[in-house]
């Protein structure tokens, strides 16, 4: 994992505020440290707005994320006077049940999503990932190729791959009938 990613749960999203935690998972960084790349996602998720965003380190402490709508602009450090009421804000919404919102886990299935519909697209290792049906043309075709000899050939799922380092799909897709409106 990216030392740049942290793990974090949004519990609240009012009108003026999102409070959030760090998860404090081993392996992932932390929210201060990544504080940039959580208001980019609270951002890229319509979360942010105007609303300040204050949050639960792996310490115990809250404190703000100041940002300028759009990108991170420092820290805001919260007195001690006001970590209490952060604290009953976090229990209470915990008491009500309510859902929260793991931004990481929304990240991480988010850029798995596109990595597929990239591979898909382009050329995939044969060591990494061989084709499915789900990968192949309406004639039950996909394009296989070597990368260092310079070939290519179409193959079926019951072809020998033999030297094959790589393959893709062809993109094509029967079209639909024509029809007595049809032109």
């Amino acid at each position: 994992m990216s030392d740049m990613v942290p793990s974090c749960t949004v519990h609240l999203v009012a009108d003026n505020l999102v409070l959030l935690t760090d998860d404090d998972v081993e392996g992932y960084a932390s929210v201060t440290n990544a504080a940039d790349w959580v208001i980019r996602q609270l951002t890229h998720h319509k979360i942010l707005d105007k609303r300040r965003v204050f949050y639960k380190d792996s310490t115990g402490r809250f404190d703000e994320l100041k940002h300028d709508g759009e990108r991170f602009a420092g820290f805001a450090a919260v007195a001690d006077k006001r970590q209490l009421f952060f604290q009953n804000m976090l229990d209470d919404v915990a008491d009500m049940g309510w859902d929260t919102y793991n931004l990481t886990k929304a990240y991480e299935e988010l850029r798995d999503h596109n990595r597929k519909m990239r591979m898909r697209k382009s050329w995939v290792p044969c060591a990494e990932q061989m084709p499915t049906e789900a990968d192949v043309d309406s004639e039950g075709k996909f394009w296989t190729g070597h990368v260092t000899e310079g070939w290519v050939e179409l193959a079926d799922l019951e072809s020998d791959f033999g030297r094959a380092t790589h393959w893709k799909r062809t993109g094509l897709r029967r079209p639909e009938p024509p029809t007595p409106e049809s032109p």
